[in-house]
């Protein structure tokens, strides 16, 4: 996974060139998006992003986490997750899978969490 200074928008041309083998992970802020994926891949789009004078940063991970890679293991995170009971939020949250405000229906769903 590595860290990027880009938009979403920004950053679709580069996930098109490496279709299948990254994809965008996270909205963490407007200009500020991480890349999961096959390790060739996201260090190959840092890369890009850095020789265009953007700032990147290899995460350390165990895993390549919000990628397909983790597909396996989806129905078992499911089921962990529907035992969890969720408590409306005391503060407005912000999704970092769409960087829009999330609501207490999405987060009370096993699949949000999964």
């Amino acid at each position: 996974m590595a860290a990027i200074e880009a938009t979403p928008d920004e950053l679709a041309e580069s996930l098109s060139e490496y279709q299948g083998q990254a994809t965008l992970a996270a909205v963490n802020g407007p200009k500020a998006v991480v890349v999961s994926g096959n390790q060739d891949a996201v260090l190959a789009i840092a890369a890009h992003w850095a020789t265009q004078g953007r700032r990147t940063r290899q995460l350390t991970v165990s895993h390549a986490f919000h990628s397909p890679h983790m597909d396996t293991i989806t129905e078992e995170l499911t089921q962990a997750a529907a035992k969890i009971t969720v408590q409306p939020p005391r503060i407005p949250l912000i999704s970092c899978l769409t960087g829009d405000f999330i609501d207490i229906e999405q987060l009370s769903t096993p699949d949000y969490w999964a």
